[in-house]
């Protein structure tokens, strides 16, 4: 599990304390064992103190506008996906951690996205869907 942070660090405390607020963490999401690694990133960041994370394992594949979108819709939801072209999770992103939901996903499968659709409509969870991402294949 690897973080990076989606906005530039500097030397004022104010843009650090905001740098921190939004994570992006680059996990492992293709097979049966992503559930564990997702709500450990999210639970691991936000009691660093992040307000909203992004966990995708196709970061670099992403289009650039996407990061921003999903923590942009983190304001507005506490739960936020992108489906990858093959049905499976592109991205996932949390402004708090549901490990329920995400243990209930059946990960590594053509049904992940699908899992997590139905796991968020059973828990009466609102999710804000992203737009797919062409060309990734993530869970």
């Amino acid at each position: 599990m690897r973080a990076t942070n989606d906005e530039p660090s500097g030397n004022d405390h104010d843009l650090r304390d905001r740098a921190m607020r939004r994570v992006i963490e680059n996990v492992e999401m293709s097979d049966h064992r992503a559930g564990e690694r997702v709500n450990e990133a999210v639970r691991t960041r936000l009691a660093d103190g992040s307000h909203r994370v992004i966990v995708t394992s196709a970061q670099g594949a992403l289009p650039p506008n996407m990061l921003e979108h999903a923590f942009d819709a983190l304001r507005f939801s506490r739960l936020v996906c992108a489906p990858g072209s093959d049905g499976a999770i592109a991205l996932i992103g949390m402004s708090q951690s549901h490990d329920a939901l995400v243990s209930s996903i059946p990960w590594g499968t053509d049904d992940a996205f699908d899992g997590l659709l139905r796991a968020a409509r059973e828990s009466h969870l609102p999710l804000l869907l992203l737009p797919p991402v062409d060309g990734v294949k993530a869970a």
